[in-house]
């Protein structure tokens, strides 16, 4: 007999969907579903809420992530790890879509479920993730992020536990999680998909990250962003030609350096005419992670890394996906501003009767 929970039992209405179909896309889409759950909490590191909702609004496309190995591992092993640990549980386990029938948009595409309600999640992490988890399972990222999902389908079955099943076919592994029930996770993850759902539906942007999200300028800006936007682009355009000056000049530099002193036998430095050149030894990188994995020592942590390290510094990535566009928004600013101040003048003239 299952524990008390403090939130209402969920009525589901299967959903007789093939995963992955046109249909099964169209029907996620008009709802927030488990895998949007770690977005729409905030805890992804692959997407924020801010760009779920322009997805989810169709301003912008969803990436397609068909050839993601992670995505690719996933849909072919995915079958395979669910008739592996059926067999270890003595379970038949199926799949299927739901939604809550008191709340449409709450969706939900399960890998499996046991006969008595309990969800299965099947992940097929890279091999990196997969070392991490084994190492320390419930402390490991990917943990961290996948649990979300889970206690969302927990909650959707009104079940007391889910499995959060990883896979390595590397090492032909499988590491099954049994994850507990909790009520606190699964309020806030209510609240905050509710949240997200009305952002959607009022058609109201929920607050951008200014580290992950891009900004976009006001109209007030939209002149002076024009102008710097045309010369950041001859900018880019200027530091690419200089490069690839640089790249021909610098081989050219190396190739005669080589031509003297291969004429110069074992002597590491020589005079022409009066210009010496010496070749200076260079010593590689020492890799520090595999000297502590030679010696059996432990890795160095993400934190520790943080500690002894220098201060960051920052500097400027640059992509142009359209040049004409770009100018082409600077000379529609310059024109929308120049009719603004016609516009200006033409009321104040009014207001002197001048015309």
């Amino acid at each position: 007999m299952g524990v008390a929970h403090k939130l209402n039992p969920i009525e589901l209405e299967i959903i007789h969907f093939a995963q992955g179909s046109d249909e099964w896309l169209e029907w996620r889409e008009h709802g927030v579903g488990g895998s949007d759950i770690p977005t729409v909490v905030g805890v992804s590191k692959y997407k924020t809420p801010y760009r779920l909702w322009l997805e989810k609004t169709g301003r912008v496309q969803p990436d397609d992530l068909s050839g993601n190995p992670n995505v690719q591992r996933g849909n072919f092993y995915e079958p395979f790890v669910r008739e592996q640990f059926a067999a270890s549980l003595g379970l038949d386990i199926v799949e299927y879509c739901a939604e809550d029938k008191a709340e449409r948009y709450r969706k939900v595409s399960f890998d499996g479920v046991t006969p008595d309600g309990i969800p299965v999640e099947i992940k097929c992490p890279s091999e990196n993730g997969f070392a991490e988890l084994v190492a320390d399972p419930f402390n490991s990222e990917l943990f961290s992020l996948y649990q979300w999902q889970l206690q969302y389908q927990i909650a959707m079955l009104n079940a007391d536990y889910g499995w959060l099943v990883f896979y390595s076919a590397i090492q032909n592994q499988i590491v099954p999680l049994k994850v507990l029930r909790d009520d606190e996770m699964i309020q806030l993850i209510f609240e905050k998909q509710q949240e997200f759902y009305f952002a959607v539906e009022n058609d109201t942007a929920p607050p951008k990250d200014p580290e992950r999200d891009e900004y976009t300028p006001t109209p007030e800006q939209e002149v002076e962003w024009g102008k710097l936007a045309v010369q950041l682009l001859n900018a880019q355009e200027s530091e690419s030609k200089l490069k690839a000056e640089l790249k021909v000049a610098s081989g050219e530099r190396v190739k005669v350096c080589n031509q003297i002193m291969n004429m110069s036998g074992d002597f590491t430095s020589a005079s022409v005419q009066g210009l010496k050149v010496t070749q200076v030894k260079r010593r590689g990188k020492f890799d520090v992670d595999a000297y502590l994995a030679a010696k059996g020592l432990p890795a160095i942590t993400d934190e520790e890394r943080a500690q002894f390290s220098t201060e960051d510094t920052f500097y400027f990535r640059v992509s142009v996906a359209d040049k004409p566009h770009v100018k082409e928004l600077n000379n529609i600013a310059q024109c929308d501003r120049m009719n603004k101040i016609r516009e200006q003048m033409a009321k104040v003239m009014l207001s002197n009767n001048m015309i």
